[in-house]
Order: C-alpha cells, then structure tokens, then sequence
C-alpha cells in the first residue's frame, strides 16, 4: 500500500509545521528540538 503525498500532508498541522521550520531555521538539530520536548514532558509530569 502506497500513500500518496497529498495523504501525507493532509493529516499535518500547518502551525506544527511551521514552528518545526523555525527552530530548524534557527539551527536547532531534530535531535535538540526531541531533548527539548522530552525536557517539557519529564518537567509536567513532576
């Protein structure tokens, strides 16, 4: 099963979108971008 690329980004959220292109743009790696949200996840749950 294939999905096409219109499948793909219908199920994604413009504003998500564009923030990950900002931190991007800022130069923050993928791998900076999930450390912070792992630390904004283990800081609520505190």
């Amino acid at each position: 099963m294939t999905i096409s690329k219109q499948q793909k980004t219908e199920g994604l959220d413009t504003e998500w979108v564009e923030l990950m292109k900002e931190a991007r743009e800022l130069g923050m790696s993928k791998d900076d971008i999930r450390a912070f949200f792992s630390l904004i996840k283990r800081e609520k749950q505190k």
